[in-house]
């Protein structure tokens, strides 16, 4: 299971390791460097300060050493040694510690030695300096001496050496030194990031808390949301969103069940009460008739209702079949006005049809005349005696839209959000049980897959309201 804590732990850690470790390495090599050219330098003076001390006189080589002076070179303690030898590699002279051992060492030049790490005579590790260089020659010239490159006799090679001992235990004790301090860096790191990561990711743990307990019952609670750090502020925005959508459906559910408990229930009584009237009363013939047909009603009723619910929900969960096919308008229409005729002309209502007589559209027509008939028989339905019906139809960009209008009488600006929520009716027209509310849900779910919209518009006018439904097409 992937874990941000130990993610950031197992991140964190070996990078710290990483930068403390190079962090030590760059510092012990760096002090090295130091001490070393330190050491180097040391030697590179020597080693400069013995070739002062080499001569070229007619043609010939002359060392003008005082061995019984030169202490460094005898002693028992830390000795230093040196070589010196011709261009044919001849010995010219050597400090009284060396005996007959050669120190092995590439010369460089005067100015830039050659260094290197050398075993010396007695076993010890040391450091050597090596030099090559061409002796000089001192001549008088009115009176004073002067110091030229002699003209004869040669290069020489001169090598000076120094036991490196205690700059290897400096070197040592630095480095175990900053190993102890990169170990216990490396503890206090550690226990730093494990530290810090629960810190801050404590108030993640406290949202995932807050999370497990939101129930149904407590879906009006929202989250603290500045009160959070500053990378949880927007998830907690994005959870009281999403806890009031949850809300809101909670409560569309809750009242679609007392909906459909209310709408079944009314029916239910009717059919108990006939059954039990039938019951009591059973010598009566024509009774039982009337209530034979009286039930039928009610079930034809109760019937039309759940088919209607569960082809809401075929729509909504898209288990609805699509099927499109060129589908001419103006005769789709006709024969969904058909059957309404009769209760339009009942009501007394001036109809006009505005589509024209060669339109086709491409969609499933089922779905289309589901739309269609819904609209129409709730502008009939709801329209008031001598009011007015009308449909037309109009091309846009891309796209068209039919539009159903009806004259209203108790409909508000307010009510028009409302028009497609299931079971929402006017209380005025609450106790009409041949509509339970549904036609215009269903309608705008058939248009949702159809990839329509449809919107509601009032427009109020001195007496009358009119409504306007209107289906918007993306393409013909």
């Amino acid at each position: 299971m992937i874990s941000i804590r130990r993610s950031l732990t197992l991140w964190l850690i070996p990078g710290l390791l990483a930068i403390l470790a190079a962090g030590g390495a760059g510092l012990f090599f760096t002090v090295r460097s130091i001490l070393t050219s330190d050491f180097d330098a040391s030697l590179r003076i020597k080693a400069q300060a013995l070739a002062t001390l080499i001569k070229s006189e007619d043609g010939q080589i002359e060392v003008e050493f005082l061995n019984d002076r030169m202490t460094a070179f005898d002693r028992g303690m830390e000795p230093e040694f040196f070589e010196i030898r011709s261009e044919d590699g001849a010995v010219l002279g050597r400090s009284g510690n060396l005996g007959s051992l050669d120190l092995q060492a590439r010369p460089g030049s005067f100015d830039a030695p050659d260094f290197r790490n050398v075993n010396l005579p007695d076993g010890r590790p040391g450091r050597a300096a090596g030099i090559r260089f061409r002796p000089v020659s001192e001549v008088e010239e009115e009176g004073r001496p002067v110091v030229e490159p002699a003209a004869a006799g040669g290069e020489v090679t001169l090598v000076v050496a120094r036991d490196r001992t205690d700059l290897d235990k400096t070197l040592a004790a630095i480095g175990v030194g900053i190993g102890g301090i990169g170990l216990g860096m490396i503890a206090a790191s550690a226990f730093m990031v494990g530290t810090a990561v629960r810190r801050g990711l404590r108030p993640l743990d406290h949202l995932s808390d807050r999370v497990a307990s939101i129930e149904a019952s407590s879906l009006s609670e929202r989250f603290p949301a500045d009160a959070m750090p500053a990378e949880l502020k927007p998830v907690c925005g994005r959870l009281n969103d999403l806890l009031a959508r949850l809300e809101q459906s909670f409560q569309r559910e809750r009242r679609f069940s007392a909906n459909v408990a209310h709408e079944l229930r009314t029916p239910i009584a009717e059919l108990r009460s006939m059954a039990e009237v039938a019951l009591k009363y059973p010598e009566d013939e024509a009774a039982d008739a009337r209530t034979i047909r009286e039930a039928l009603a009610i079930a034809i009723q109760m019937q039309t209702l759940v088919e209607t619910l569960l082809r809401v929900g075929r729509c909504q969960s898209g288990r609805e079949c699509v099927r499109r096919e060129s589908v001419p308008l103006s005769k789709l229409v006709e024969e969904v006005w058909r059957p309404l005729e009769t209760p339009a002309r009942n009501k007394g209502l001036v109809v006009s049809n505005e589509l024209p007589s060669d339109t086709v559209i491409d969609t499933d027509p089922g779905l289309f005349r589901t739309i269609v008939q819904n609209l129409l028989s709730n502008a009939v339905e709801y329209a008031p005696a001598g009011g007015r019906v009308g449909i037309g139809w109009i091309r846009t960009n891309g796209g068209f839209e039919v539009k159903v209008d009806n004259t209203c009488e108790s409909l508000t600006p307010d009510d028009l959000s409302h028009l497609t929520e299931p079971f929402w009716r006017k209380d005025a027209a609450r106790t009409n049980s041949s509509h339970a509310g549904l036609g215009l849900t269903l309608a705008s779910e058939c248009a949702r897959l159809l990839s329509m919209e449809l919107s509601a518009d009032l427009s109020t006018g001195n007496q009358l309201n009119q409504l306007r439904m209107t289906l918007h097409a993306g393409s013909v």
